[in-house]
């Protein structure tokens, strides 16, 4: 526990992750927001599981290009720029709803654009833990961000769900710009204590540099790839959490929000079992995280209990943290050091992709099976892949212990 916990000894860490924390208390107000709303404009399926391919579809077109700018460019300036950008989006998407102008074009209109920040400034956010922490504290650092969004996603939704079902929608968006205001004056008061050497290289010569790296390390290329068919298949969990929370409460949030807090509070749990996330390899990680999320899928489509379908969520949290995170560190530490933000950018675009790809497939296929159905199907092929990755390891296993 002592070892997880170093980073925040770090000031610059501690001050970003503090303030990353709050802001990720206001994305999940969002998050809630948006899909109750959706929720409440129509039944559809196929509708609804639209939200997340809005969402994560820009993190799937612009990743790559956004790693290599941040590879780049000034980390401080360029996160300052988005978080101002970001500000002014949600601003402006609490003035749509102030004047009643919410429908489901402008919710998908809003994801996009939203998701779009998002794609540009996470790979410079993930690459700038290594310039704030030691080397061999970057895991650690890694962790402690996943856990940090994770504890959030636990008492973010039920924050949110008071005050969607009390003061409305309106307030939840102010919530959240008033958290993003917090990071950027987090990111105004840090002063990196050494600069970047930018590149001569030009821009498109970067991304295909950044695609060969990864390309061509059979590590990081087999990690991936396995991750993005773990994404594709755990999406039935987010692509239809709206509906399966209003089969037990057609207008009440709180289950909703409890729903999302049990996989939070599952994340966060999870975060701190070493056995869990610090495998010898990530072979290891990601084949008891696949089976994990699988056995919670597996829950959440068999029951009709409220009760156990909170064990089901908190059971997909525990395995969500697992390969997350360990993606991630991965990808961070076993990456060469020019290329770890093109190297993150992967891990955004197989996330991004896997969900928006698994949100449109599921999206149709419960059409036919119904949104349970589409969530043991799910779980049944996670199986399939523990499977596959236990009787054929990822080549070469690299440790992830330390």
């Amino acid at each position: 526990m002592r070892d997880q916990l170093r980073p925040l000894r770090q000031p610059v860490f501690a001050m970003l992750w503090s303030a990353t924390v709050l802001a990720n208390l206001g994305f999940w107000l969002q998050d809630i927001t948006m899909s109750w709303l959706m929720a409440d404009l129509t039944v559809s399926p196929a509708q609804i599981a639209l939200l997340p391919v809005a969402t994560q579809l820009p993190i799937f077109l612009l990743s790559l290009p956004a790693g290599a700018l941040a590879d780049r460019t000034d980390l401080r300036r360029f996160l300052l720029t988005t978080q101002t950008l970001m500000i002014m989006l949600i601003l402006g998407f609490a003035a749509t709803l102030a004047f009643g102008a919410v429908s489901i074009g402008t919710i998908l209109l809003f994801a996009f654009a939203s998701g779009t920040l998002m794609a540009i400034s996470a790979p410079a956010r993930q690459a700038v833990l290594p310039s704030i922490v030691e080397q061999q504290d970057i895991r650690a650092a890694v962790m402690l961000s996943a856990i940090g969004y994770n504890a959030s996603r636990a008492v973010g939704p039920m924050i949110g769900g008071i005050l969607l079902a009390i003061f409305g929608p309106f307030l939840a968006m102010l919530s959240y710009a008033g958290s993003c205001i917090l990071v950027g004056l987090a990111l105004l008061n840090w002063r990196p204590t050494t600069s970047r050497q930018i590149p001569s290289t030009s821009f498109a010569g970067d991304m295909m540099a950044g695609t060969r790296h990864v390309l061509y390390r059979a590590d990081l290329r087999s990690g991936l790839l396995a991750t993005f068919v773990f994404f594709l298949l755990v999406s039935p969990v987010w692509a239809f959490l709206p509906l399966i929370a209003k089969g037990y409460a057609k207008e009440q949030t709180e289950i909703f929000s409890l729903f999302l807090m049990a996989i939070g509070t599952g994340a966060v749990i999870g975060g701190f079992i070493k056995k869990l996330t610090s495998s010898a390899t990530f072979s290891q990680t990601l084949r008891n995280g696949v089976c994990i999320t699988a056995v919670g899928m597996a829950l959440i489509a068999g029951v009709s209990s409220i009760a156990l379908s909170l064990l089901g969520f908190f059971i997909v949290g525990l395995g969500w943290i697992a390969v997350g995170g360990g993606i991630n560190a991965f990808v961070l530490t076993e990456a060469d050091a020019a290329y770890r933000a093109r190297a993150i950018s992967f891990v955004m675009i197989i996330f991004a992709g896997g969900l928006s790809l698994g949100s449109l497939l599921w999206g149709q296929a419960a059409r036919h099976i119904g949104a349970n159905g589409a969530m043991l199907a799910g779980g049944a092929l996670l199986c399939m892949l523990a499977a596959y990755v236990h009787f054929r390891p990822l080549s070469p296993s690299r440790s992830l212990a330390g």
